[in-house]
């Protein structure tokens, strides 16, 4: 009989719980539903300039330069099946691998280093959003520490109307930020709320731009993964976007190495026939060469 789990479970204890054990058993596979929000009106084609310089000093560039994509769904389903929440790493048939800070660094632009972002669980919500944003959401649009994005998209859609002074600008880049973080940054499972404990954060744009986001977004995604691989979740939040965009870039880089290889390949084959015809043309002249010194001896002789 063919066991599908580990040979030793002392390390990967949490097999009996993990999907490929309930897959392996006959249970129905899965595809999961990456929680997103659907596109904003924030999030044109073109990052509005007037916010650009703030969006630097802030540190969000990076993910402001990613457009909306659709992801897939099945590529992330399957990315899950491998990932073990013991050594948050993915098991392929090839070895062990992970996403790391590096790959948040270069693939998102997020700063790695730097202060860690902690925080009050509770607070006054509806005044911070005053504060920070320059109007109060009605009690309809919180829900606990949550806003809905909605309100945000109703309110900051149009640029335009928030550059009349700086402080209409850094609002507007708040909000700006702040639907990129509930869009795909740091998704919830219900995809049309955002936490305001992200906004507290972004009161000094230059304390900000300090901050450690991109440990903060690699920690949310291993737990995103370490619950999606109980086969009671049928949906995973986080930021699938960087599983995707990572298989990507790892997919761009095996194809870059595969060209590389056959170039490689053609350029060693015709260095060694061009090798070959210059040992063989020396072979048949130090030949010639033997048979017209032999002839010259044998006149010489006679």
């Amino acid at each position: 009989m063919i066991h599908a789990g580990p040979i030793d479970d002392s390390l990967l204890r949490l097999q009996p719980f993990h999907i490929s054990e309930h897959i392996w058993n006959g249970a129905e596979d899965r595809v999961f539903k990456v929680r997103r929000a659907t596109q904003s009106e924030l999030r044109g084609v073109e990052i509005p300039a007037a916010i650009q310089d703030l969006l630097q000093r802030d540190g969000f560039m990076g993910m402001a330069h990613i457009s909306y994509f659709s992801v897939d769904n099945h590529l992330i389903s399957a990315l899950v099946e491998r990932w073990r929440p013991e050594t948050h790493m993915f098991h392929m048939p090839f070895g062990e691998c992970t996403i790391t800070l590096e790959d948040v660094a270069m693939l998102l632009g997020l700063k790695i280093s730097g202060a860690p972002i902690t925080g009050y669980v509770t607070m006054d919500w509806g005044a911070l959003v005053q504060r920070l944003l320059g109007m109060t959401p009605p009690e309809s649009m919180l829900a606990g520490g949550r806003l809905r994005m909605s309100w945000i998209d109703r309110h900051f859609s149009n640029v335009s109307e928030h550059i009349h002074s700086q402080e209409q600008l850094e609002r507007y880049t708040r909000a700006f930020i702040l639907r990129i973080i509930g869009g795909y940054l740091l998704t919830n499972h219900s995809s049309s709320f955002v936490s305001l404990r992200y906004l507290s954060f972004l009161e000094d744009l230059d304390v900000c731009g300090q901050m450690s986001r991109g440990s903060c977004v690699l920690a949310n995604m291993y737990r995103e993964l370490c619950v999606a691989t109980n086969y009671d979740h049928k949906e995973i939040g986080g930021l699938g976007i960087l599983l995707h965009l990572r298989n990507l870039d790892k997919k761009l880089h095996q194809s870059n190495l595969s060209k590389g290889f056959s170039i490689n390949s053609v350029s060693k084959i015709i260095i060694i026939i061009i090798i070959i015809i210059i040992i063989i043309i020396i072979v048949i002249i130090i030949i010639i060469l033997l048979l017209l010194s032999s002839s010259s001896i044998q006149s010489n002789i006679k």
